[in-house]
């Protein structure tokens, strides 16, 4: 079973793989679908963006 913390940790590394800084190989092949740098680009911030949220939001959430 999976605890808050460890999806917190789990959340955490995925938003900071997502943040365009050295993912490479996915980028590349997500920008060989759009066509579109900014259009890909935007869709990588967007889903860092997203897991960072989750992640503050567990963070934060009172454990019962």
């Amino acid at each position: 079973m999976m605890t808050l913390a460890s999806m917190r940790e789990i959340i955490l590394a995925l938003a900071l793989f997502f943040n365009p800084l050295g993912y490479n190989e996915l980028f590349a092949g997500i920008m060989s679908v759009t066509h579109s740098y900014w259009t890909t680009a935007l869709m990588f911030y967007a889903l860092s963006g997203s897991l960072l949220l989750v992640y503050f939001a567990l963070r934060f959430k009172k454990t019962t």
